[in-house]
């Protein structure tokens, strides 16, 4: 199996972005710097960082130093975290034994780290401090009226207090102590202010004195995972770089989601309620114009091509079966050197010049595996190397359980179910019904394959005369116009005619696979799910949106927890934070997925479903991509006898739209 961390050789090919980094990092002209190397969550931006280190490492005139924001989460002020490890790390390399970059200047970094530290103590408790000194002049007056020093007293917790302490008690507070109150309070406050200004100033001067010590062209300062950090942490380390430790000879690199640092921004500071500039053109969000101000230079991780993708898989594959570790980088070095922007890097045909050796059969049968699959990743992983890692692991533990059980599951037919069952799970909890009512075989897998090889089907993917219509035709119905499906359908080998039971069986969750939501969602896709499901109707709007912009593979993920909760017993689907309302609310923001929520309505029950559900469905029509398939649902839920109000619904959305449709023929 693949390791999830950030890659020690590189198999994603961005050797040019890495490159691209330290040219900005070692451009004097740039200074100070800080260089943003935005991704996807799993895009490969760690390992990006980690071939940085390493190259930074061999840089004789720049000395890197690393921060992982989310190791330090809970434990410590962000500030003064950031600061402190930049502190340690340049003693560290100081005081190496053997002399490392700061070995000819060693004993004055070390006294300048050393009388440094007061400062960082400061910084840690400077929040706490302050407002303790702040609330000093009052402190008796803070007393009577109830006040805490763990909360410092504002002019309208004082008012509130007097109308408590009025309200519980019946006494009196004399005006003139009241007027007193407040102006000792607005003292306060404008030290606090003062002394917070003078602090700032004087510790970026002290680090800024600190650097020059270093005697280094640039100091490097790596700061990773920023975009796992709860918003208050994102802004506080944001802040420290931008107030205290953006000084000259230094360069800053952050590797984060852009979107998830713009969402941490935009929850602190308000957004401006004018809608334009004075040019009458959209503004930026607050927080798209906060990172413009701080990054200077943007490096964005692109997701894999189709080719790169196809590439990448066979060099897991052969990872999987090189045993050695240097012989594997080398291997990866050749094939970077001789890869093209258009065409697999790594493939059969190459294999053996590339290895320096005959190919295994080992490795041919993965090469023709990773062939079968790379279309379907390509489109439904979105090129993201973290979930292909992911799917691949899931892949290689079932064979392995399978062969525990001493059932020798096909790795082509079980790839081809894993996936999807791992990117459309709702149409592979169907197809697997379907398939488990007709032993094993899911007949209608015959027409929809045949349709999409140009086959013998008819272009309509109908059943058979003879064959039964059941919720996996239904759902299918509605998901032929979503490429990812057909894509799917055209992957080989065809499942028509297998016995799908034993690759069902395997599928079972009790076998725990990584499969799961834990597995498989970012940290903005866990919160966007948690409020999807909730009871706030503007945070499931908000959450929406969120989802709407994560990657493909995440949003299924969470389609398919909705769809499971709305399967569930005791939901009430006709509330408007329900389950049905948060998937038809994603494939408004965004229509890509709109298939898959029809499909996933269709699947549910008739019985339980509201007569809404058919609103719901019509209310994605608009969307020229999504027309056809609303149109089908609402045929297949207007025939349907199992309920009459649903029925009914259905048919009357269905004449609302194709009165629409014939209106706007006829202009």
């Amino acid at each position: 199996m693949w390791s999830d961390n950030e890659a020690v050789v590189d198999l994603l090919n961005v050797e040019h972005l890495v490159g691209a980094v330290l040219r900005v990092v070692k451009d004097e002209r740039l200074d100070p710097v800080t260089v943003g190397v935005y991704g996807d969550w799993g895009s490969g931006k760690s390992s990006v960082i980690h071939l940085l280190r390493e190259r930074i490492a061999t840089e004789p005139d720049l000395l890197a130093v690393y921060f992982n924001g989310w190791r330090f989460e809970g434990y410590e002020d962000a500030k003064a975290a950031l600061a402190s490890t930049i502190l340690e790390q340049i003693q560290e390399e100081a005081e190496q034994p053997t002399g490392g970059k700061l070995a000819k200047v060693k004993t004055v970094v070390v006294d300048a780290v050393k009388a440094f530290w007061g400062r960082i103590d400061t910084l840690r408790l400077g929040k706490h401090a302050l407002a303790v000194g702040a609330n000093a002049s009052i402190a008796a007056g803070a007393v009577a009226l109830g006040a805490t020093a763990a909360a410092p007293v504002t002019v309208a917790a004082l008012v509130a207090a007097v109308l408590a302490s009025l309200a519980a008690s019946g006494k009196e507070i004399d005006g003139e102590q009241l007027a007193a109150l407040i102006k000792a309070r607005e003292a306060a406050d404008a030290k606090e202010q003062r002394d917070t200004h003078v602090s700032v100033r004087d510790f970026h001067k002290a680090f800024a004195e600190l650097v020059q010590k270093l005697n280094v062209k640039r100091l490097v300062v790596i700061v990773d995972d920023l975009d796992r950090c709860l918003p208050h942490n994102v802004i506080d380390t944001l802040e420290a770089i931008r107030l205290f430790l953006s000084a000259p000879k230094t360069a800053f690199v952050i590797a984060a989601e852009e979107g998830l640092i713009r969402d941490a921004v935009a929850s602190r500071f308000a957004e401006s309620p004018a809608a334009g500039g004075l040019d009458g053109r959209p503004r930026a969000s607050v927080g798209a114009r906060y990172l413009e101000k701080l990054i200077q230079v943007p490096v964005r991780v692109p997701p894999l091509s189709r080719s790169d993708l196809h590439g990448y898989l066979n060099l897991l594959f052969a990872e999987l079966r090189e045993a050695d570790a240097a012989t594997f980088a080398q291997l990866c070095e050749r094939v970077r050197a001789s890869s093209s922007y258009d065409a697999v890097s790594f493939h059969a045909g190459n294999a053996k010049e590339l290895l320096g050796r005959d190919v295994s059969d080992e490795l041919r049968s993965d090469f023709l595996l990773a062939e079968q699959i790379a279309p379907v990743l390509a489109i439904c992983a979105e090129g993201n190397p973290r979930q292909t890692k992911r799917f691949l692991n899931a892949l290689v533990l079932r064979l392995q359980m399978s062969a525990d059980r001493k059932v020798m599951l096909d790795r082509a037919i079980a790839a081809k179910m894993l996936l999807l069952e791992y990117f459309l799970p709702e149409m592979f909890r169907t197809l697997a019904l379907d398939a488990a009512a007709h032993e094993g075989r899911a007949e209608t897998l015959v027409d929809l394959e045949a349709d999409v090889r140009g086959g013998a089907g008819d272009g309509t993917a109908t059943p058979r005369a003879g064959a039964a219509v059941g919720t996996f035709a239904m759902q299918a119905a509605a998901m032929l116009d979503n490429e990812r499906f057909r894509t799917w359908l055209r992957a080989d080998p065809p499942l028509g005619t297998v016995d799908l039971r034993p690759y069902v069986y395997f599928a079972n969750e009790r076998f725990a696979l990584p499969v799961g939501l834990a597995q498989r969602l970012s940290k903005a896709g866990s919160r966007a799910l948690e409020q999807l499901l909730g009871d706030a109707e503007s945070e499931q709007g908000a959450a929406a949106e969120v989802t709407a912009g994560l990657p493909l593979p995440e949003a299924a993920v969470i389609l398919g927890e909705l769809t499971a909760r709305a399967r569930g017993s005791g939901v009430d689907l006709q509330a408007r934070t329900s389950p049905l309302h948060a998937m038809v609310a994603v494939a408004k923001k965004r229509p890509e997925v709109g298939t898959d929520v029809i499909a996933a309505i269709l699947g549910l029950p008739y019985e339980v479903l509201p007569a809404g559900a058919a609103i719901l469905i019509a209310s994605l029509a608009p969307d020229p991509s999504l027309r056809e398939p609303a149109v089908r649902a609402l045929r297949t839920l207007s025939a349907q006898s199992r309920n009459p109000a649903l029925s009914s619904a259905a048919a009357s959305r269905l004449k609302t739209l194709e009165s629409r449709a014939a209106a706007a023929a006829g202009r």
